[in-house]
C-alpha cells in the first residue's frame, strides 16, 4: 500500500498541533522514514529526510508556519519539489 503525500501532510498537521519541539518532529518524521520508507510515494522521501535533517543542524529547521505551509502543499497536492518551501 503506497503511503501518499497527502497522508504525511495530515499526519504533519496532526504532529504540529501536538508538538513544539523540532528534534520531536524530527524523531517522529525519522519513524515514518524506517516504518513506512518503502510504501512511499514518489519524491516523498525528499520531504521526511528535510524533517529528519533538523537534528543535524539548526539551519534545517524550518519555522512552525513552514511547516504548517508545507503539510497544507502537501495534502493539497501542490508538492512539486520547484514549488515547494523546502
Amino acid at each position: 500500500m503506497t503511503y501518499t503525500k497527502k497522508e504525511f501532510g495530515i499526519e504533519l498537521q496532526a504532529q504540529l498541533h501536538k508538538e513544539n519541539d523540532y528534534n520531536a518532529i524530527s524523531n517522529w518524521a525519522f519513524q515514518i522514514y524506517i516504518n513506512r520508507g518503502l510504501e512511499f510515494e514518489r519524491d516523498l522521501d525528499y520531504f521526511v529526510v528535510n524533517l529528519i535533517a533538523v537534528q543535524d543542524g539548526t539551519e534545517f529547521i524550518l519555522s512552525k508556519e513552514e511547516l504548517e505551509i508545507l503539510a497544507n502543499e502537501l495534502i493539497n497536492g501542490n508538492s512539486e519539489d520547484d514549488e515547494m518551501i523546502l
